[in-house]
Formats: C-alpha cells, structure tokens, sequence
C-alpha cells in the first residue's frame, strides 16, 4: 500500500516544481533524504514505485520537472544547468540538503548539473538509464532506442510511457529533447566528487552496456548495477531491486568506491544486493510435494511451503499478461535472425538450453543473451524446432548433440516440455554428461488439461501418458534438478513441486510470464556458477 504523501508547488523565476514528498518513518528521521527526477516526457508517477520503496527507509521527494505532467511549459527556453539552478533553489526552499538524487533517463541529466552547481546539496548521485550515449547521439538512434523500449516494457509500463508523452506539449518535449542530445554526460560526471551509482536494465536499448561502464569509469568514485529483467524503465518494473542497490550503494559504496572496476551484477552474483535478482531464501522451498501411492508427486492439491491459490480477479489478470507475454515474444521470435553459433564462445560452464512445446529457442532468447553475458558458452538445440516430437525423440536429439560436440559438465536451462526432456536426458546414460537442470514451469506430473487436447503433441501432457508416468516414477536424477514455478500456471494447474528437487516457488502468475522473473536466471547463475 503506497504511503500517504503531499504535493506542493514551489516557483522558482517562473519555474514551478510539483513536489511530491513522502512522509518520514520514525526509524529514518536522520536518514539522508532522496530526490526523483523522471526522464524526457515522464513526470513524477514513472518514480513513483521507487518513491514508495525507498520511503520506507528515507524522507523521499519526486518532483515534476517544468512542463512535463501535463502541465503549462515555461515561456522561455530551459537549458540542462539552467533547470538544475532553478530546481537547486527550489529543494533550498523545502530545506533538502545532503541528498542524493536520483535521476532516470534526462533526468540522469538533471541530477548530475545538480551535483556540479551545488556541491552543498548532493551528497550522492544515482544514475538510471543514463542518457545519451556520446558515440550515438542522433536523433534516429535516440528515438529507434525508445520505440525498441516500448516494445521491451510491460504493457502497463509502455502505456504510461506513451500517455504522458502525449501529455507533454510537443514544443516543449522537442526542445528539451535537443538540450538532452547536446549535453555532455560524460565530461560532467568526470568533474564530481560524490559518489556515482550508474544503474540500468540489463535490456535497456536506450542506454548500452559500453556506455554505462564508460560513465561509471569517468567518476571519481563510480559503481555499476545492472538488474538483467528490465529494459529503460527499470524503477518501474523493478523498484525493489533498484531500491536496494541504491540502498548498498549509500550504505557500502563509499567503501567501495576505490574498486570502480567491480561490476555488480545480479545475473553473476546470486548474492548481490539485488533483492529481485538475489538469492532469497525466504521464497524458497524444498518442501516434498505430496506423493500417490506409488510415490509418484501427486497430480492434485498444492505442495506443502507454496503460496495459497490467488483469487479469480487475480488469476485472470496473470492469465491475460500471460498470453501477452507469450505473443509479444512468439512474434520477436519469428523476426530474430540472430546466429545462435554467436552465443558458443565463452570459458564458463556450458549451458544448453530447452524450449517448451512449440517454442524454438528464439522464445528464450533473453534467458540465452543474459547467460551468454555471463561467460557461458550457451548451446541450442536447432533441430527441436517447434519441440513437437515426443519427450523421448527430443531426449535422443539432444543426447546427440552433447555428444558431437563432447559437452561434458552442462548445465541444462528448460521451460515447460524442455524440462521433461532434459530430465530423460540425464536419466539416460549420456546422463552423467549433466550437472544439473533448472526447469521453468515443468509438468513433471503431467497436466489434467493434456487429456481434453486434440492433437497427440498436446495430449502427451495427460498425468496418463506412459512416458509421463515413466518419468515421474524415476527419481533418481531429482536431487540434481531446480524447480522454479509461478504461484498460478494456467497451463498446469497441478503445479511443479518435484519429488526431492530444489523447489522454487515465486510469487509471479503464468507459464510464460515466469520466465522474465530474475530468479530464473541467479538460479541458473547459482548452478552453473
């Protein structure tokens, strides 16, 4: 429940700043107090889930620059620096000093020519989705960088992106859009002497890789955060695990600032204070799953430490972003030409990775960059294709390829029918070729639903099915498998708790959607690490 908070205005030479201020928590009386400052377009509802995290721990205040929220512009035009002098006096006014400001996009902008002009008032800047990256400064990368975004961010996400552009007075957004492409980032942060958290989304196509780590070089005491599951909007969609880097950073980064080179990662480090992409043994389990009398996992009923059953409205709501999820990604999957030889190189352990029933490997391409990112050797079984031929073919197909090309200690990283197969592949001999697995949203009992399907590709899924119940009567390689599962599967109501695995309950809905949980990748970091 967000916390109550008041709006003010504060005028500063014909300026006016919307202030929304969060109250302070008895606990964080004498916590350094934070600034938001939304990027080009935004206003202050796109720093809101942040605001409501962080306030938690410290006074907070999101602000709506000039002429964005849909408000009136100013009449006059507002360089970068003059709007960080005005707004300066403005947090002067509201008494704010010692701050950290926390800026995403254009307002990364902002937030370091506050920095530069009032040393006095910032004690401490953060970075998000910095822009614009030096060696691309033009029109057409920036906007194929933010129509590339839209693509990326959750519906509800890109909707706000969308609404509160059009609430912008287009002279306005245009002209401050020409101040952004024209200011040099990377020259001003050299000139601080606070501490600089560089963050963004691991599949930010507005802010590249190069460009973060050139940023985070050229401070004085500069650190790096990368939360892998979101794109630009990274506050938005992950406002925990932006929270507690910021949180890190302000209680550790001081003492950290000398190892500038250090990359904190939450795909490589399980550990790190990320809390979205971290291990968090509190949502996890191996709990046994109920059994049937032949010591198979029953097919009914939920398994012991796994959340309640959501209600309807919540279940039809994760239903319906389910399938928007699976379209949005089927169709970047029919238009990826992306070699999938590119992601062989690497001197980590070797991953393979399984799709589930008609997916090709492009539906998990995400899962591949990251995992790839990391250092990992990631191979791809082109030969499934849609993953239509029976759990045992598949098993063969890919048995074949560990062997022509002498894989040995892999880890496997499988959605749906991808996990049946890797658990046939590790039960056959070639099984010893096999670390371990991390299966996504497994029917390792099967699914009630299979038994009303027409076709036989689907119908494979009855708790029936001979290779079904074969599978689910042969243990022997559970103790070597990670079961990560959402709170609702349409697709497999019956769950996929696994006898003697790690089960790994998350608090996400649907059969797709899951996949983008970043618990997905630091469990497959976890093993193969």
């Amino acid at each position: 429940m967000p916390l109550p908070s008041t709006l003010r205005d504060v005028a500063v030479d014909g300026l006016r700043f919307r202030i929304r201020s969060s109250p302070v928590p008895a606990s964080a009386a004498d916590a350094r107090p934070a600034v938001l400052l939304h990027g080009l377009g935004m206003s202050q509802r796109s720093m809101a889930r942040l605001q409501d995290r962080m306030a938690l721990r410290r006074p907070v205040h999101g602000i709506d620059l000039p002429g964005f929220g849909g408000r009136r512009p100013p009449r006059r035009d507002v360089p970068i620096a003059a709007m960080a002098e005005a707004l300066g006096r403005a947090l002067d006014e509201l008494g704010v000093c010692d701050a950290v400001v926390v800026g995403q996009s254009l307002g990364a902008q902002w937030a370091v020519e506050l920095a530069a002009l009032r040393p006095d008032l910032v004690a401490a800047v953060v970075l998000i989705g910095p822009v614009v990256d030096d060696r691309r400064p033009s029109r057409a990368a920036l906007a194929a960088g933010i129509v590339a975004d839209v693509l990326r961010e959750p519906p509800v996400v890109a909707a706000m992106e969308l609404t509160d552009v059009l609430r912008t007075d287009p002279a306005w957004f245009f002209a401050q859009a020409e101040h952004m492409l024209r200011h040099p980032l990377l020259d001003r942060v050299a000139v601080l002497r606070t501490p600089v958290l560089v963050l963004a989304g691991g599949r930010d196509p507005v802010a590249p890789r190069t460009w973060l780590r050139r940023l985070r070089d050229a401070a004085a005491e500069g650190s790096l955060v990368l939360v892998p599951s979101s794109a630009h909007h990274a506050q938005c969609t992950a406002p925990g695990a932006v929270a507690d880097a910021v949180e890190a950073f302000l209680g550790e980064g001081r003492a950290n600032a000398a190892d500038a080179a250090d990359e904190v990662d939450p795909v490589a480090d399980p550990a790190a204070p990320v809390a979205d992409a971290a291990a968090d043994d509190d949502r996890r389990t191996t709990a046994t799953p109920p059994t049937d009398r032949a010591g198979r996992p029953a097919t009914t009923g939920p398994a012991p430490g796994t959340a309640p059953r959501p209600g309807l409205v919540r279940r039809l709501a994760w239903w319906s972003a389910d399938y928007a999820y699976a379209v949005r990604w089927q169709l970047a999957a029919a238009l990826d030409r992306t070699d999938p030889d590119d992601y062989t190189d690497g001197d980590r352990t070797p991953i393979v990775v399984l799709p589930g029933v008609y997916e090709t490997w492009r539906f998990l391409h995400p899962l591949v960059r990251a995992l790839h990112g990391r250092g990992h050797p990631v191979h791809v079984i082109t030969a499934l294709q849609g993953n239509r031929v029976p759990v045992t073919e598949g098993a063969r197909i890919v048995i074949a390829q560990l062997e022509r090309l002498d894989l040995r200690d892999v880890v496997i990283a499988a959605h749906s029918k991808g996990g049946l197969i890797g658990k046939q592949v590790m039960l056959a001999a070639a099984g010893e070729r096999v670390r371990g697995m991390v299966a996504v949203a497994t029917p390792f009992g099967g699914s009630r639903y299979g038994r009303l399907m027409l076709g036989a590709t689907l119908r494979a899924f009855s708790p029936r099915d001979a290779t079904i119940r074969s599978l689910a009567a042969s243990a022997e390689a559970n103790a070597r498998i990670v079961s990560v599962f959402p709170a609702f599967d349409p697709h497999i109501p019956e769950g996929s708790a696994l006898l003697g695995a790690k089960n790994v309950p998350l608090a996400v809905g649907g059969h797709f959607r899951v996949l983008a949980d970043p618990r997905v990748i630091a469990e497959v970091a976890a093993l193969a690490e």
